[in-house]
């Protein structure tokens, strides 16, 4: 267990680092409005990979141990996502759809060809990362996981030193090799069972209850897009670039946290969706114990923001106050999928359409009313207060589908990080005052969960770290 816990860490760790680094050096040596385009771009390209894989790689998750055959599954639910992709590109040409346009305002017939080139192997990229974390292949999952990221880096610093940064194109170029670096590396570890994914029959049956059980996934994937990534574009709107660059460079070293959201959802979903009933008293201290980490890592992260401040050029100095509000997101997600845990596991997709819908609507609204006013900060506060309400509407539709909870302690101590990071960035307090409140919320923290905490002591101090884990 511990050693499975340590290869499917290494991706996200490695992809946590390299985002740190990659977008402080980013506002370095890109002019702000590139930062800016560069954050646009990222955010389409996510919004492709869930809209074109028609969330059938979730599917593919979903029922892999209920199909014995990995490339008649893998064929089942990614064929048609490709011919989809390529359904789509026709009419773009038929109509003249100029997608890149659309993003960053500036078309480039080369750039279209290259997004719409990354987007195709994004796709592809997704679908083949689901078959090494489904096969037990955990080490080459944890690889090919951060290799988009550092070969961005890579490719960054190689035009940092011999090319020109001045051009949008840059940006392009440098998704469309970071995809394609990590597509080989795929074709070479899965190189057997792709030679079976051409040779095996295509499951029209199979093909039919992938799709029954992805279609409400699809609406709430786009729909969680919306609620990570549309203040984005509201601020490009209705703001101006540089409040744009201060997100987007916010929420990427905010997204730092996705280390551990991707190691526990690589744990945790593999380990539900196995499991013929739930066990009931152990997914509630796992629960707690998500609960309780979450609560800690927000506080201390809070406390400690300011570090942000002296390795940011001075123009991005409001960064070190929006990552108080940016971390909500990730770890609001992280916590809402050990809370909903019944939603998955009773198979009720729907009710995570209809969290991610709702919560998106509130996100909307939020944002057409704050950004004109408070830009940046506007969109991250709409954000944080929308994810809020997924959290919350996960939780209670999972208590729905027939898994109990206790919940109120959990919810009292979200909702006082949340305003006091509202309260932090609204008023513009000092480093001092933010650290103070913050420590404040982690006395708080440890007297409300005494009692699961000296339990865990005690079940350390009986059976050793590594087994507490099977009590």
């Amino acid at each position: 267990m511990v050693s499975k816990v340590i290869a499917l860490g290494v991706g996200p760790v490695v992809t946590g680092i390299v985002g740190v680094i990659l977008i402080p050096l980013m506002s370095w040596v890109l002019p702000v409005e590139l930062v800016a385009k560069y954050t646009l771009l990222q955010a389409a390209l996510n919004l492709s990979v869930v809209f074109f894989s028609l969330a059938l790689y979730q599917a593919f998750v979903r029922f892999y141990y209920d199909v014995k055959a990995d490339a008649l599954l893998l064929k089942a639910a990614s064929l048609p996502s490709l011919l989809f992709i390529l359904l789509v590109y026709i009419s773009f040409l038929v109509f003249d759809v100029r997608f890149t346009e659309l993003i960053t305002g500036e078309y480039l017939w080369g750039a279209e060809l290259l997004f719409l080139s990354a987007i195709f192997i994004a796709v592809c990229n997704a679908f083949l990362l689901h078959l090494l974390r489904m096969n037990g292949s955990y080490l080459y999952y944890s690889i090919t996981m951060s290799l988009p990221s550092l070969s961005l880096l890579i490719i960054l610093l190689a035009y940092s030193i011999l090319g020109d940064l001045s051009s949008v194109l840059v940006l392009f170029y440098m998704i469309f090799i970071a995809q394609l670096i990590t597509f080989f590396v795929h074709l070479f570890i899965s190189r057997k069972l792709l030679v079976q994914y051409f040779s095996c029959m295509f499951d029209i049956v199979l093909v039919k209850r992938l799709l029954t059980f992805s279609a409400p996934l699809v609406f709430s994937s786009v729909a969680y897009w919306g609620l990570t990534s549309i203040d984005r574009f509201y601020v490009n709107k209705m703001s101006n670039e540089i409040e744009l660059a201060l997100l987007g460079v916010s929420v990427s070293i905010a997204s730092a946290v996705n280390v551990l959201t991707s190691i526990f959802s690589n744990i945790w979903h593999p380990y539900i969706y196995s499991l013929e009933t739930l066990p009931r008293r152990k997914i509630k201290f796992f629960v707690n114990l998500i609960c309780f980490t979450i609560i800690l890592i927000w506080s201390l992260v809070s406390c400690f923001s300011f570090i942000v401040g002296y390795i940011l050029p001075v123009e991005y100095n409001e960064v070190s106050s929006l990552l108080l509000l940016c971390i909500a997101s990730p770890l609001l997600y992280l916590v809402s999928e050990a809370t909903g845990v019944g939603i998955g596991y009773y198979k009720k997709t729907i009710y995570n359409m209809v969290a991610a819908v709702l919560a998106l609507m509130l996100n909307i609204a939020l944002n057409y009313l704050f950004v004109p006013k408070l830009g940046a900060e506007g969109a991250a506060i709409a954000t944080a207060i929308s994810f809020f309400l997924f959290f919350i509407l996960k939780t209670e539709l999972s208590l729905k589908a027939g898994f109990p909870i206790y919940r109120f302690k959990i919810y009292l101590l979200v909702l006082l990080c949340l305003s006091n990071a509202i309260t932090v960035n609204y008023f513009n307090y000092s480093a001092v005052l933010v650290s103070l409140l913050y420590s404040l919320v982690l006395v708080l923290l440890v007297f409300i969960y005494r009692k699961e905490l000296w339990l865990i002591c005690l079940k350390i101090r009986k059976v050793g770290f590594k087994n507490v884990i099977y009590l």
